[in-house]
């Protein structure tokens, strides 16, 4: 079996919600996700250095039944919406990884 399938099932496994509480809604559906905090700097605002990213969000890329997260698009996080800044994905990977900012920022 590959690395790839590997890292595939044991996200899978780790989507049990007795072991992960995060979810997001995107496109109407409810996704299990891991969640990691804000990151800061990078981004000069009219106030100073501003955070780069509100929330990232790692997700199983198999799992999406809507095609996939784009750019611009909006998601709902512990009753937050939250816009995607960024989809990263390594070639030939299981997951994506959502680099989101408040949807009340500045596109």
């Amino acid at each position: 079996m590959a690395f790839t399938d590997e890292f595939a099932e044991a996200l899978a496994e780790l989507e049990d919600p007795d072991l992960v509480a995060a979810t997001i809604t995107w496109a109407g559906t409810d996704y299990p996700c891991f969640a990691s905090q804000a990151t800061k700097g990078g981004r000069l605002e009219s106030y100073g250095w501003g955070v780069d990213e509100d929330l990232v969000i790692i997700i199983r890329g198999a799992q999406l039944q809507s095609g996939s997260p784009e750019r611009g698009e909006t998601l709902i996080f512990k009753g937050g919406t939250y816009r995607i800044d960024r989809v990263l994905t390594a070639p030939r990977s299981c997951f994506l990884r959502l680099a989101c900012v408040n949807a009340s920022r500045g596109a």
